[in-house]
């Protein structure tokens, strides 16, 4: 055998009604988008095509591939190809896809990021690399990328603080503090530096609401970082480009140097 299929069955559906699909041809993302409609849920399938072995399709449903065997009752397979070479050919297709889903990302946020208010962020660093971050103050991989990044004399950071009420119950209160100092650098780099993380908080939870215009200016960076799409903590723009979670090679392959 030419190809050989490795298989980490981490589901197999066996779907009651066969894939329609036209005799010899291909089927279509509706096709498959309808015979395996209990196995995707709300999952969009937005490309379907020939896979490397005689018989079985990949799909891409909401940036994921699988496969699919539609003869019979059909088929849904969820795994790895790896040919005799030892490529990993649905890890190729999901890097090409994830690269795509980031571009269309990046196009969306250009002339958004030209408009947004810097001011509103803590700034660090005076570098020529431009990134624009959303970070949690408890977050243990933003405090990470925060000790990669303070290390760096190239970039000029502009950090908005996007706080995780419901996993970091005192990210709000940190936030509220930084915002609110003089130095607000110098208090960010307090608290990621877990100086408040055993005693007790530099604000506390209940008296955030004495600091109205921190928590004004909070809440309309938050507003920015939805507007960008932001979903979770790290993510960055790094001139420009996205950097979702905490990918320091990916943020080192960004840089100009």
């Amino acid at each position: 055998m030419k190809t050989r299929l490795v298989l980490f069955l981490t589901i197999m559906a066996l779907v009651a009604g066969a894939v329609a699909c036209h005799a010899g041809g291909v089927p279509t993302p509706a096709d498959v988008q309808a015979g395996f409609h209990k196995l995707l849920g709300n999952a969009k399938v937005t490309s379907v095509k020939a896979s490397p072995i005689p018989g079985l399709y990949e799909a891409i449903a909401e940036g994921h591939v699988f496969y699919v065997a539609p003869e019979g009752k059909g088929y849904a397979i969820m795994g790895q190809i790896v040919d005799s070479d030892g490529r990993d050919l649905t890890a190729e297709v999901q890097q090409a896809v994830q690269e795509e889903q980031l571009k269309v990302l990046e196009r969306a946020a250009a002339e958004k990021l030209k408009g947004i208010d810097l001011g509103l962020a803590v700034k660090v660093g005076n570098g020529p690399n431009t990134i624009i971050e959303f970070t949690d103050p408890d977050c243990p991989y933003c405090r990470s990328l925060d000790k990669f990044l303070s290390g760096r004399a190239d970039v000029t950071r502009y950090i908005f603080l996007t706080p995780l009420d419901q996993i970091h119950p005192n990210a709000r209160a940190k936030a509220i503090y930084i915002l609110n100092s003089k130095d607000s650098a110098q208090a960010m780099h307090e608290v990621f530096s877990g100086k408040y993380d055993n005693g007790p908080l530099p604000i506390a939870v209940a008296d955030i609401g004495k600091y109205p215009g921190a928590a004004k200016r909070l809440a309309a960076g938050m507003q920015i970082g939805r507007d960008l799409g932001v979903e979770g903590t790290p993510m960055l723009f790094v001139n420009g480009r996205i950097v979702q979670g905490a990918d320091t090679d990916r943020i080192t392959l960004l840089l100009k140097h």
